[in-house]
């Protein structure tokens, strides 16, 4: 059994907020056995260093300026 996390969209909302849509999905032998999505909301003074590599990107590029 394995899991695996995509990062499934993204969307800006302004110079403010970045909202990552994720899945998880179990898979046995290959296949999805079970799988759930859930949002992860982002602030500037939200810790996302540890967010999916492409939300960081994002959010390292939304809140630049904000620093």
């Amino acid at each position: 059994m394995t899991k695996e996390w995509r990062c499934t969209g993204i969307k800006v909302i302004g110079s403010t907020a970045v909202v990552a849509e994720m899945k998880l999905s179990v898979l046995e032998d290959g296949v999805i056995i079970a799988w759930k999505v859930h949002s992860d909301f982002y602030h500037r003074t939200s810790d996302w260093s540890e967010a999916d590599p492409m939300v960081q990107r994002v959010c390292q590029a939304v809140f630049h300026e904000q620093a």
